[in-house]
């Protein structure tokens, strides 16, 4: 397999054709945030039910409706992760739009998120439009042949 070599004369991939190491830190930066992003919203459920509980008693609203909006929001997260890790395994594999999804979905981890995981996908987002990062991926867009995972 060659090297595909970038404008600027630096090597698009590892010597021994692998996709480069700011690519393969970025995709498992972008799996971690999310992941931290669901612990700490179970890890917050206690405070969150005791809250709801008491803002549905103030307004004459059951107990269960919080039940169910609480287990809505968690059902909503793992939906989202899963979505989130098929479109990581995209960008690992070198697709251009998951790249550009996942700064999207990085940026607005910021609104939901919570800092954490903004900041984890910042260092993701910076990591993955780096020159080595958008030298791979030109090149993988080049080529037809199958990307590994």
């Amino acid at each position: 397999m060659t090297n595909p070599v970038s404008p600027t004369g630096t090597a698009t991939t590892t010597a021994d054709g692998r996709r480069p190491g700011t690519v393969e830190a970025a995709f498992w930066l972008y799996l971690i945030a999310p992941v931290v992003g669901l612990i700490l919203a179970i890890v917050g459920i206690g405070a969150a039910t005791n809250a709801g509980n008491a803002a549905a008693a103030k307004a004459g609203v059951s107990t269960a409706a919080v039940s169910g909006l609480i287990v809505a929001s968690i059902v909503l997260n793992v939906v989202l992760l899963v979505a989130v890790i098929v479109i990581d395994l995209f960008f690992r594999r070198g697709a251009n739009w998951a790249r550009i999804v996942m700064t999207v979905l990085g940026v607005l981890s910021f609104f939901a998120g919570g800092f954490l995981t903004f900041v984890i996908s910042l260092v993701a987002i910076i990591l993955s439009w780096l020159p080595a990062s958008n030298a791979w991926f030109r090149s993988v867009r080049g080529t037809a042949a199958p990307r590994t995972v």
